[in-house]
């Protein structure tokens, strides 16, 4: 995982926060799903230098990994659209300061 997908991942962490989508066989397929759904949204919020082939192919391997973790596919679009317009919507209220202040941090977080 390179750098700058472990920071978008930990600020999608934190935009999921505690999003509630009800009772699923495999939460940690869910939080994997909701984390994959809310990095997207920031990747595309924060103009990142993924192309929209790259979020594709990540949105798939995500799928898959998701689907062997227990989750339906159906289920795992429900999730992922959820968390998703959840980042957007969240981003897209936060003052363009602010927003732009968001992006740095997000690019100025060290990998773990």
């Amino acid at each position: 995982m390179t750098t700058r997908t472990r920071r978008l991942l930990i600020t999608c962490l934190l935009l999921v926060g505690a999003t509630a989508f009800g009772a699923v066989a495999n939460p940690a397929a869910q939080q994997l799903v909701q984390a994959g759904g809310a990095m997207q949204a920031a990747a595309e919020t924060c103009d990142s230098d993924y192309t929209e082939a790259q979020l594709a192919e990540s949105k798939t391997q995500q799928r898959g990994l998701a689907v062997q973790m227990g989750l339906s596919e159906a289920r795992f679009e429900q999730v992922f659209e959820a968390a998703y317009m959840d980042a957007r919507a969240k981003l897209a209220a936060l003052s363009a300061q602010d927003r732009a202040d968001a992006c740095r941090q997000l690019e100025q977080m060290p990998a773990r």
